[in-house]
This record gives structure tokens, C-alpha cells and sequence, in this order.
């Protein structure tokens, strides 16, 4: 699972953007004044078709056969409720980790990925932004790092540093990493989202829309944000 207990060389210090993976991620990029949570396939992908509906998501851990409604974009999109409440092994947790930081934070995706690093930068007022990918899981419960999340974080910080610069305000060697690998993906979302281990095993499970929802850029202007109890339209 990875140290809660990062080491200070960890926190990418002197860095306006910064990269980092689970809930051991958070805990290295505490102080920063936002954190945006990517799990693209598919908590913040569905979190974001639920802003764009209007519609408010309880983050969950616990519960998942109560939960109100799958964790599925297209399932999202045609639940009436203006209220549900997601269960998520990865996205929900690290998002609930985030916010005990202080921080804000924000759910992005491919779909939102501009608009979200518009309103992270309104809110950070020049401080840090952390951009944290969520990943999968092995089945010891270990973080596997997942390819679809890498890409979906480098679009929010393209977008964060669209120069690429090297003087300030500018990306961490791990932002930049990220940041490059969306860059290379680009071309190909929705190629390479299928082909991803998490996108095959929603083809194979019959969730193949939600992987062409996920896969696709900047269609929306709604940015869910967190307020420890639900995401909201922000």
C-alpha cells in the first residue's frame, strides 16, 4: 500500500504543479492548497457527468452493494436523482484523504480537464496545485499504477502549464512526466483508453460506453468540488 509518512524530498517543494499517486500522494503533497483527483476510469469521470447534470455525489469506501447507483458514467447520466452516492475502492479514498488535508479539491478527467485546472488555479490564489492519480489495485491491495489516470493528470497539468516552462510557474519532474505522457496520448484517447487493463476489463464486463465517455477532452466546463461530504458543481 505505500508509506503514509513521506519524507520531506517527497513534497516536490519549490514547484507550482505537482504529481503524485494515491493516498501515500496526498500525504506528500499535503500542503498544497488544492488537490485534483483523477480516476478516470471511472469515479471522476462519473462524478463529472454527474456535475454536468446537476447532480451532487456522496464519495463512498464502505457499503458498495448499498450504494445508490453504479459506478458508471452512462449510469449516472440516466439516474433521476439529483443526489447519489458513489462507492469507489480508489477515487472516493483518495478524495476523502484529500480533503482531510485542508486542501481544496477538485474531480477531473479527460472530459473536464481544462476547465478544471481553470477553476484550481482560482482557488490556489499562486499557491501549490497537486494533481493526484488515484491508480488501481493489485490483488494484494498494493497500488498498480494505471495508464488511463497518468494521462488524464497530464492533461490537467498541460493545461495547469501549457508551455511547458522552466521558470516559474512551472511543473515538478513528476508533473512534467505526466504532463508528457498526455501529450503523446492525445492523438489516441480512446485507442489507448481500450486498450489500458482497466479498458479492457470494462469491454469484456459490457461497460464499453463508459470508456468512450471517459475517453473524451475538454466537453465540459463542470468541475465537481469536495466539501467532505459531497462533490458539487464549482
Amino acid at each position: 500500500m505505500g508509506t503514509l509518512d513521506p519524507q520531506p524530498w517527497h513534497a516536490q517543494d519549490g514547484f507550482s504543479y505537482r504529481f503524485d499517486w494515491g493516498t501515500a500522494g496526498v500525504a506528500a503533497l499535503a500542503d498544497c492548497a488544492v488537490l485534483v483527483i483523477i480516476d478516470v476510469l471511472r469515479f471522476t469521470t462519473a462524478v463529472t457527468v454527474a456535475a454536468e447534470r446537476g447532480i451532487t455525489v456522496t464519495p463512498t469506501t464502505v457499503g458498495r452493494e448499498t450504494s445508490f447507483v453504479e459506478l458508471s458514467p452512462a449510469a449516472v447520466r440516466s439516474n433521476p436523482s439529483d443526489h447519489i452516492s458513489l462507492w469507489s475502492l480508489n477515487g472516493a479514498q483518495v478524495s476523502l484523504a484529500a480533503f482531510a488535508t485542508g486542501a481544496t479539491v477538485i474531480a477531473a478527467s479527460l472530459r473536464n480537464a481544462s476547465a478544471a485546472a481553470r477553476l484550481a488555479i482560482a482557488h490556489a490564489d499562486r499557491r501549490p496545485i497537486g494533481v493526484i492519480a488515484a491508480g488501481e489495485r493489485w490483488p494484494d491491495g498494493s497500488l498498480r499504477p494505471a495508464e488511463e489516470d497518468l494521462i488524464g493528470a497530464g492533461a490537467v497539468l498541460r493545461s495547469l502549464d501549457p508551455t511547458g516552462s522552466l521558470s516559474e510557474p512551472c511543473c515538478s519532474p513528476a508533473a512534467r512526466t505526466a504532463r508528457a505522457a498526455f501529450i503523446d496520448a492525445e492523438p489516441l484517447l480512446l485507442d489507448l483508453l481500450t486498450a489500458t487493463a482497466s479498458g479492457r476489463e470494462l469491454w469484456e464486463r459490457g461497460h464499453g460506453e463508459d470508456v468512450r465517455e471517459a475517453a473524451r477532452l475538454d466537453i465540459s466546463d463542470a468541475v465537481p468540488v469536495f466539501d467532505g461530504d459531497r462533490f458539487r458543481p464549482g
